[in-house]
Order: C-alpha cells, then structure tokens, then sequence
C-alpha cells in the first residue's frame, strides 16, 4: 500500500501524524498495523469534528459534523467496529467478533465447501462479489505489501450445485448397499466416541485443576498465617523465605487458572460441535434427498465435511473450470469434471489492449483478433470497441462457431479436448477408487455433456 508524496504546502507536523515510512521508490507506506487501523476507524473520514482523538460536541451534546464524509457510513461502520475498541461515543465495544470473508449485511450461511476446498493456484476465501457469494482465489504478489493477485471468482451457487448433485446421485446409490452403510456408520460411530471421551478427559482435567487450586489456596493461608508470625517474632530469613514460597504459590494458581480456562474453551467446542453432530449414516443417507433443503447449514456443512475429503478447483480458461471432489467413502474415490462458469475474468483493459483493438479491430479476422486478446469474449471486445468509438467492416465468412461470449482461450480449450462447441459441462469421471486394483488407477476421458444443470449460457 503505497501513498503518493504530501504537497510542499502541508505542514510537516500533519504529515507526522500520519504515521507513515518513506518509501524507497517514492511516496510513503504504513509504518505498522496500528497505522492501518488508524486509517480505517478514523472519525473524520465521516464528516465529525475529532480533536486528540475526541469527536467534539455541541452545547447540547450532539457530535459535531464540520466536513463532508469521504466514505460512505455503511463502508466506515464495516471496518470500525470490528477494529475499534470503543464506539463512537467511547463506550467499550463489548464481545467484539471479527468476521472473516463476509460483508456486514451478508448471511455467512453460503459457502458449504469453505472448509473443503483448495486450489493450486492460491488460497481460496469466501466472500460476496457485487453482491453474489463467491469462492475467489488470490494468492499474495508481494508478502511485504500485502497485494494479491486474483486468479478467479467462481460463483458459490453453482460450485456448490455441482458437488452437492453428485452427492445425492452417491447417496441414492449407495443407500442400496448395506456393507457401504455399515462401514460409514462404524466410522461416524468411532469419531463420537474419541469425541466424547475427549470430552470426559477435559472435564476430568478440570476438576482436578480445580482441586489443586483449591488445595494450593488452603496451603497459601497458612503461609500468610506464617508470615504475620515471623514479622511478630522478627524472623527476617523466616520472612523472606516464606514471601517466596507464597509468590511461587501464587504464580502456581495463575497457570492452573490459565490451564483452566483453555479447557474450559476447548469443551465448548466440542460440545458446540456435537450439537451439528450427525446420526447414523443409514438415518442420514435415507432422507438426505429429501431432508436436504430442510436442513440447517450448519447441518448441511457437516454433512459436507463428513462425506468430502477434499475440493480442488482449477482455471482451465476464461470460462472453463476443472473440478476435483476426493470423497471419504473408498468405492467413490476421486473424481473430477469441467464446467463453464457464469463469471469469467473481469479485469480493466489496460492499454497495450486498448492498442491492439485500435490498430485491428476495423480488418482483422475475428479470431486472429481473439488471439491477440486471449480472454476477452467477442461480445466483450465488440462493446469495448464501441465505447472507444471505433467500427468495424463486415467481411464475408468472417464468423465465430460457438458462443460469443466465449474467449479465445475457451475455443482453443474446447478444441484441445476434442469437445462439441456447445459442451457446458462434462459429466463426472472416476480418476481412481482407493479400493480398485492398480491397472484402473488410470485417468479417464471426461464424457462432454450439451446441458448445463444450471443453464449457464
């Protein structure tokens, strides 16, 4: 985060305040965190009046506005409360919870792979964009700067679909195998169990923290008793050794209300997580079609977490997404499928872009123009061209096979794989089963489908 140089009029006590590092190539940087959250839960930025950190006030006690906000108070409030340690009027903000990934006014109930997926290209967050939940990946450019590059926003909606609609197809088939079921239960049966004997061992621990505070509490009594006596009798060494022997005690109870206190943390998240619990993978699996969108999300993701090792998610091309679900159940194994995305790339055209278009866009073929513009969508290039104000002349046998919208990186994706131009998605493909012998352990050709369940064109 770089800042550009204060004018030569400010004064440099003012730029003082700011707190900022000269930067080597210019401009300035944040000195520290604290400097950031300065920036972010400083009044004035919404108009009031702030002295030494005070919003000034009125004779009849109203904040004082004397400037018109920079920001927006939706955006302020966003970032001051989760920050600030007191609100506006400097009262404490009391159980303060920093919400990660989801904006203020957005349900956290989206996102049911968040604790599954991954990527090879980055980290994956949840996180609305323009107002739908999506799964982006971005991955640090410069760890010192903090900036990110983004690879891909892929709508949750749809991602979610995908998986959750394989989940169903296993489910309805594998609740038709007894042997499957028994083994799902005895491993659903085998976690209950080490949970709910960690869960005695915890409050064991705490009883028996609790019994030797107390028995250390009767044994600091006495020393206090011990110690009046020896400052009556005029005992120094008596004394000394018995302030240390209390100080020692004292430090004693401090770690074991430490040690407490960390326990008593831990069993409420493992009794929070036994109340998401799930039943018995026969109950579960027979109504899991039917009960699904009755159930709580916080349900439905602890179904996810059970069932699905892991989600891997890859860019293939502007639009064309590779999946990959590693399943707990053995027989289900690893699998994978591709799909058209409803959102591609929506970075800014910069200006080497903007060059190629002006110099081509009047006579170059379409897809040798494409070429030169790998991501961009024809529709996308056509209205570009028509808000820079250039036209194009029509050149018979000049046309796209396939949907415009498609960029030349899709085509040629399609292309490679051998596809129909109309495939939108390829139907789920087995890379191998954990249980199957070691010559079907062999990558499979995904099957093009012509329909999308979620009529992505």
């Amino acid at each position: 985060m770089i800042f550009p140089k204060f004018e030569s009029w400010v004064d440099q006590r003012n730029v003082n305040k700011f707190c900022m590092t000269k930067y080597p190539g210019g401009g300035y940087s944040p000195r520290d965190k604290a400097t950031i959250i300065n920036m972010l839960t400083d009044p004035s930025d919404i108009g009031y009046r702030v002295i030494k950190g005070v919003i000034r006030r009125n004779s009849k006690g109203e904040k004082i506005i004397d400037h018109d906000p920079i920001i927006d108070r939706e955006l302020f409030d966003l970032c001051y409360y989760p920050l600030a340690a007191t609100d506006l009027d400097g009262n404490p903000i009391k159980e303060k919870k920093v919400r990660r990934y989801f904006h203020s006014e957005t349900k956290e109930e989206f996102g049911l792979l968040k604790f599954r997926i991954r990527s090879n290209y980055g980290e994956v967050f949840t996180h609305p964009n323009r107002g739908v939940p999506s799964y982006i990946i971005k991955s640090p450019e410069s760890e010192a700067l903090m900036h990110y590059k983004y690879h891909a926003v892929i709508p949750g909606g749809e991602l979610d679909t995908f998986v959750v609609d394989r989940l169903m197809k296993h489910a309805h088939e594998t609740s038709s195998n007894q042997e499957d079921i028994a083994e799902y239960e005895r491993q659903a049966q085998q976690k209950r169990e080490e949970r709910q004997k960690r869960l005695v061992q915890i409050e064991q621990s705490i009883l028996d923290v609790d019994k030797e505070q107390a028995g250390l509490t009767r044994i600091l009594g006495k020393i206090e008793v011990e110690i009046e006596d020896a400052e009556k009798t005029g005992d120094k060494v008596k004394k000394t050794l018995k302030q240390r022997r209390k100080q020692l005690i004292e430090e004693e109870i401090e770690t074991l209300e430490i040690e407490r206190i960390k326990l008593a943390k831990t069993k409420g998240e493992i009794e929070e997580k036994a109340e998401s619990d799930l039943g018995s993978l026969d109950e579960e699996i027979k109504k899991l079609a039917a009960s699904w969108p009755d159930y709580s999300f916080e349900r439905r993701r602890s179904l996810i977490n059970f069932l699905v090792k892991e989600v891997i998610i890859e860019t293939m091309s502007t639009h064309w997404m590779r999946v990959e679900v590693l399943w707990l159940h053995e027989q289900w194994g690893r699998e994978e499928m591709y799909y058209v995305r409803g959102v591609g790339y929506k970075h800014a055209w910069t200006e080497s872009e903007d060059a190629i278009v002006k110099q081509h866009y009047e006579t170059m073929p379409r897809y040798e123009l494409m070429a030169l513009l790998p991501d961009r969508g024809w529709n996308a290039i056509v209205e570009h061209c028509r808000l820079l104000g250039l036209s194009r002349r029509d050149m018979s046998g000049d046309r796209l096979v396939g949907a415009k919208r498609f960029s030349y990186s899709d085509h040629e994706f399609i292309r490679s794989k051998g596809w129909h131009y109309n495939t939108r998605c390829t139907n789920w493909e087995n890379l191998y089963c954990r249980a199957a012998p070691a010559y079907a352990h062999q990558r499979r050709h995904p099957l093009p489908s012509r329909r999308s369940p979620l009529s992505l064109l």
